[in-house]
């Protein structure tokens, strides 16, 4: 199987390294997406890319790499982003995989932007970007603590010194899916200490089979293994 590997908020490829190693052994083949502003390709940060510009990044590897009906991984604010990819290639696509992510819904409607939250969120958020972080989304202690607790202080370190601020659109910019999307295979991993309660997100209602790991919300770089066992599980079932 070939595996498209998207990661989410301030991470490039690299954060996928022990993952696509596993998978890669396995037989499988694995294209590590790192998105324009992102890990080394920060050199072309701007605070005007956009989730259009996130699209193109993934659409491009499609068209010029060519993975082979590939299972697409979307990892945390990415769930948005492989989804809307999935939607354009829904007739090559294996399925669809969302790791400790934003889930979009069966609508037609415009969703997972800050348009969709209230607008005390939203202002805060924008307040942040704009007068803190010069146009970016940017990982804070407090967040990381929260949710990086698994982290060994060896890891810790090499993590926090390959982080890259996040162009706030990738975040702020709502998707629009078609009609299409319902008809695409979908599978969950959920992570117990991400930020979200697992229970609570099953209860809500997912699209799919479902894997839970003991983790926070990084479970590719602190538990590759359960990580990698767990897409390919899943995708099996596609």
């Amino acid at each position: 199987m070939d595996f498209l590997l998207i990661p989410g908020a301030w991470l490039g490829g690299w954060c996928w390294e022990n993952v696509a190693g596993i998978l890669n052994r396995s037989g499988h083949r694995t294209f590590c997406i790192t998105l324009t502003g992102m890990g080394d390709r920060v050199h072309l940060a701007s605070r005007d890319l956009s989730i259009q510009d996130a699209v193109n990044d993934v659409q491009n590897v499609l068209k010029y790499d060519r993975p082979r009906n590939p299972v697409i991984v979307g990892h945390s604010f990415a769930g948005k982003l492989a989804a809307k990819v999935a939607d354009l290639n829904h007739d090559s696509v294996s399925g669809l995989i969302f790791l400790d992510s934003i889930i979009p819904q069966n609508t037609e409607e415009s969703q997972c932007g800050i348009d969709q939250w209230n607008a005390k969120d939203r202002n805060e958020f924008l307040e942040d970007v704009h007068k803190k972080w010069g146009g970016y989304y940017l990982l804070t202690n407090e967040v990381f603590s929260q949710i990086g607790g698994d982290f060994s202080q060896e890891l810790r370190a090499d993590f926090l010194s390959r982080i890259t601020p996040l162009p706030y659109r990738y975040i702020s910019d709502s998707i629009i899916l078609s009609p299409k999307y319902p008809g695409i295979k979908k599978a969950h991993i959920l992570c117990t200490s991400g930020g979200d309660n697992p229970e609570d997100v099953i209860k809500s209602g997912l699209h799919g089979p479902y894997k839970v790991i003991e983790s926070g919300h990084w479970p590719m770089i602190t538990k590759p293994v359960e990580t990698a066992a767990s897409i390919l599980s899943l995708a099996e079932s596609f």
